[in-house]
């Protein structure tokens, strides 16, 4: 292989490289286009409406403030404060070993969204969908949550707290553990896009097939975040497809004369 076979080897498989680039930023393209349409299009209602509503819509947003469900305040199992919704990251391993393993706890019960007219309860699971860049970017409803993490370390103590919970904790008392504790407290303005279904206690938002999930600015601020979004990652989109699309195509014909004459 002479050199300008071998640099347009290089220059075709850096070019099926940024095509492949190209083609993960295409989806996320796609997930912020859909996300935008969805936060435009969505019917807004108060709660009133959507709990008296005799033919709920697919999915609705509902703007308010966080509360407890009927049952009453939770209590954070590693802060202990009172909260409305939680999340428990225990990364632990053995001293010596380079092995880690992630256990994520969540709590289980509703919490609802209320405003002037009323309150409808959340799936808990909608705190873990995000509908705001930034909630993407860091796996988690940034401007709802509070958070604690503990020093690392075997943590025997939290761990028990834990079991008392009813949460399956692997591995060893003496294990050293990344313990971080993400919770959502009552009376924060919160966005929720979900599926109203009607239950025992009423209609409830959970979560559905595309967009849907919480976040806590406001409505305007989201529509123009995601729509802002997906116009920057269309275009690096372009660029990185045109770029690919480039490099490959010079990269086979540097190869052509090698094929020809091999």
């Amino acid at each position: 292989m002479d050199i300008v076979s071998g640099v347009g080897s290089v220059a075709a498989r850096l070019g099926l490289l940024a095509l492949a680039l190209g083609a993960i930023t295409f989806l996320i393209t796609r997930h912020r286009d859909g996300l935008g349409r969805a936060l435009s299009t969505t019917p807004v209602l108060v709660c009133a409406e959507l709990a008296q509503a005799a033919d709920p819509p697919r999915r609705a947003i509902v703007v308010g403030r966080t509360g407890p469900a009927s049952a009453g305040p939770l209590r954070a199992p590693i802060s202990g404060e009172e909260c409305v919704w939680y999340r428990v990251v225990l990364t632990s391993g053995g001293p010596a070993s380079s092995f880690r393993q992630r256990s994520v706890y969540r709590s289980s019960e509703p919490f609802t969204v209320a405003d002037s007219t009323g309150a409808v309860e959340v799936a808990p699971r909608l705190a873990d969908r995000y509908l705001f860049e930034d909630d993407l970017y860091h796996d988690l409803p940034v401007a709802l949550v509070e958070i604690t993490a503990l020093d690392a370390g075997p943590q025997p103590d939290v761990r028990d707290r834990l079991k008392r919970y009813g949460f399956l904790v692997p591995g060893h008392r003496k294990d050293v553990c990344e313990i971080s504790e993400y919770r959502i407290s009552a009376d924060q303005a919160i966005t929720v896009l979900g599926r109203p279904c009607r239950g025992a206690d009423g209609v409830a938002l959970t979560t559905a097939w595309g967009i849907c999930g919480v976040a806590g600015p406001p409505l305007d601020k989201l529509r123009t975040s995601a729509l802002h979004h997906a116009r920057d990652i269309r275009k690096i989109t372009r660029g990185v497809a045109i770029g690919g699309a480039a490099l490959l195509a010079a990269g086979l014909l540097l190869q052509v004369p090698d094929w020809l004459t091999g």
